[in-house]
């Protein structure tokens, strides 16, 4: 429960998982405190590397070379789920995604994600890239503690991009009116996971 803090119920909490696509909740998080501070903009454009424009799919319709606003960006996590704009900001932001994902682990560390590491910016298969449901749990809430005002972009449904328009792939937002958030994620390594936020009437 956001407000109070209770776990209402919980199985394996602790166990160290693959985090998949809930990862891009770091690579966000992260775009959010820049935003917030000003060390970025919404129009802020970033290049597109050879590095991020050959990252395995879920992709949005970028090459090497284009650029990309934060704006783009943040939309294309939340609802596209890009692998490749994951890397782009990454690299915008430390460098490379190596240094980047140092980042998204000290973060996590000052939030209180104890059992997380992280090793790229999207959550594409690393042997070395875990965290946990409890882990998740801490970030999901500063999300939406820290960064209301940004929160509310994981409740858009749809978005374009290059004349493209892309569908949230957190289903139930289209299906229970209670769902605000927040992110899914898929690979081989970790199968299918969810993080979802509700807002229950009181």
């Amino acid at each position: 429960d956001y407000d109070n803090k209770n776990v209402l119920f919980e199985i394996n909490a602790d166990t160290l998982n693959y985090p998949a696509s809930l990862t891009k909740m770091m690579t966000l998080y992260i775009t959010f405190d820049y935003l917030s501070k000003e060390k970025l903009s919404w129009d802020t454009k970033m290049k597109v590397s050879k590095t991020a424009a050959s990252r395995s799919c879920s992709c949005l319709d970028i090459k090497e070379g284009d650029k990309i606003s934060i704006e783009d960006a943040v939309m294309a996590l939340i609802i596209k789920s890009a692998n490749n704009v994951a890397t782009v900001i990454s690299e915008h932001i430390s460098g490379s995604e190596r240094d980047f994902a140092k980042l998204m682990t000290k973060y996590g560390k000052n939030i209180g994600m104890k059992k997380t590491t992280f090793k790229n910016a999207s959550g594409l298969p690393h042997e070395e890239q875990y965290s946990t449901a409890k882990d998740m749990a801490v970030l999901s809430s500063a999300m939406i503690r820290e960064f209301p005002e940004f929160y509310k972009w994981y409740s858009e449904k749809e978005f374009t991009y290059n004349n493209i328009t892309q569908t949230n792939r957190n289903k139930l937002l289209f299906t229970d009116s209670t769902v605000d958030g927040l992110k899914t994620g898929w690979t081989q390594m970790a199968g299918s996971v969810s993080y979802t936020h509700l807002t229950l009437p009181t």
